[in-house]
């Protein structure tokens, strides 16, 4: 084997070696997994930016590339890699439908003139309903990523959407179907239920009357039975065959304050006028009853506990499912419970002690009580990320990122900068880390060396280098 074939060999098995030892040194930081996204204040010119706000003293990226007057996050989607904005410049009225992802991280347009306020996006974030800013005002359901769309103010003719319920108006969990309301002479009166299959654009209609504009909630999906509420009423539709039966709930009948399903397990819960109740779908069985207690909008994790407002100094939560009670008594309570992590596992929590409050985490099982970081007064709780790694704070200085498990705290954004916090996303581009950094230092510092040494090899013994 040759002088030169020998030192190739060992190059490569030396860089090999360093892209090895780089793997090993690389740790994931916690803020990888979800960035929050910033909308800063306006400009001198009236525009508005939003970023993705990194850890590291003023680390942003910019989202938004157009000179936007407003801007409004209507959602995050496919598993946070993606979110949707409208942007609204000179005409207050009219709106343009963004998406930003790692590919187009300042935003690109999707739909342009869109009446400001109209717009409605499927649970997948692939179908939106909208209102056209032009004369025609038509109806629009449209497939972001082909530009399929029906345009549904010529497929219901000669009915009416009802212009006052588009909001109203709600996709299927499995973003299939369409349901919207329509009016046969385009006046406040009897209103109509119709589904619009989002495929092919089948129509069907469905046996729902009502004599005022009632307001249509999807609230979720078992099997191929979709329950939803309807003027007060709730009901079960099977998807195949259009049949749509009354649910026979054993409970008073009463307007609902606000209801979520639980799709797996086929349980029904409400909250009405003074008290919250679970209600089998199936038998219409009441299965618990929370007296004392509203909830006016549901927030329910995998694990099913919901924590109930206003028992200070006692932490209570409720699993929706069994009716089960835990409380967890914390004695220098002082501020309202923060939240608690998305595993159910960890109360976020302030507690004063001796006039200092200390930001504190308490695990329901055990209840150990773990400080996060002490003398917090100066801060101010904005919201816990969707992994539960982090807290959003704000300081007089600007904002923080707090880690709940080691209580490290890193600066994000000056107060000069901050707006208001938006929404969760992955961010587009990892953090820094430094083994990647030492892998390309030695990586330069082989190349530097390497071309001298061929050097001294050609001239030594230039037939080597030669075809035989």
């Amino acid at each position: 084997m040759t002088r030169l074939l020998k030192l190739t060999v060992f190059l490569m098995g030396l860089i090999l070696l360093l892209l090895t030892l780089s793997e090993a040194f690389i740790r994931r930081s916690p803020f990888d997994d979800y960035v929050p996204i910033v909308v800063q204040p306006p400009q001198k010119d009236g525009t508005v930016e939003m970023v993705q706000a990194w850890p590291g003293r003023s680390t942003t990226l910019s989202m938004t590339s157009h000179h936007s007057r407003q801007i409004r996050v209507l959602g995050v989607f496919n598993e946070g890699q993606t979110v949707a904005y409208g942007a609204i410049k000179d005409d207050p009225s009219t709106m343009d439908y963004m998406l930003a992802d790692a590919a187009t991280p300042q935003g690109r347009r999707v739909i342009n003139g869109i009446l400001n306020g109209s717009l409605t996006i499927s649970p997948d974030g692939k179908w939106v309903l909208y209102q056209t800013a032009d004369a025609q005002r038509s109806f629009i359901v449209r497939q972001v990523e082909t530009g399929q769309q029906w345009n549904i103010s010529q497929i219901v003719q000669p009915l009416f959407v009802m212009n006052d319920g588009l909001n109203e108006n709600v996709f299927s969990d499995d973003s299939a179907w369409l349901f919207v309301f329509v009016d046969d002479d385009g006046l406040p009166g009897t209103g109509h239920v119709m589904r619009i299959r989002l495929r092919d654009g089948l129509v069907e209609y469905l046996p729902l009357t009502a004599s005022s504009f009632p307001g249509i909630k999807i609230l979720g999906q078992v099997g191929e039975r979709m329950i939803m509420s309807f003027d007060q009423h709730y009901y079960q539709l099977t998807l195949d065959q259009s049949v749509i039966e009354l649910l026979p709930l054993d409970v008073p009948e009463s307007t609902f304050g606000s209801g979520i399903l639980l799709d797996e397990i086929g349980v029904l819960f409400l909250s009405q006028q003074n008290r919250s109740i679970s209600v089998d779908i199936t038998t219409g069985k009441v299965l618990w009853d929370v007296d004392d207690f509203i909830q006016p909008s549901w927030n329910v994790m995998d694990t099913g506990w919901m924590i109930l407002p206003g028992h200070l100094p006692t932490a209570i939560r409720v699993h929706l499912m069994t009716g089960e009670i835990q409380t967890l008594p914390i004695s220098g309570l002082t501020q309202p419970i923060l939240a608690q992590t998305p595993d159910g596992a960890w109360l976020i929590y302030v507690e004063g002690r001796n006039g200092i409050l200390e930001w504190r985490r308490m695990n329901w099982a055990t209840q150990a009580d773990v400080l996060i970081r002490g003398n917090m007064n100066d801060t101010d709780y904005v919201a816990i990320s969707p992994d539960g790694h982090s807290l959003m704070l704000t300081k007089p200085d600007g904002l923080y990122q707090l880690n709940v498990k080691d209580g490290s705290l890193e600066f994000l954004l000056p107060a000069k900068d901050f707006w208001m916090l938006v929404d969760w996303m992955r961010p587009f581009t990892r953090t820094w880390r430094p083994a990647p950094l030492l892998l390309i230092a030695l990586s330069l510092i082989t190349i530097s060396i390497v071309p001298r040494r061929l050097l001294q090899l050609l001239h030594r013994n230039p037939s080597s280098f030669r075809g035989h």
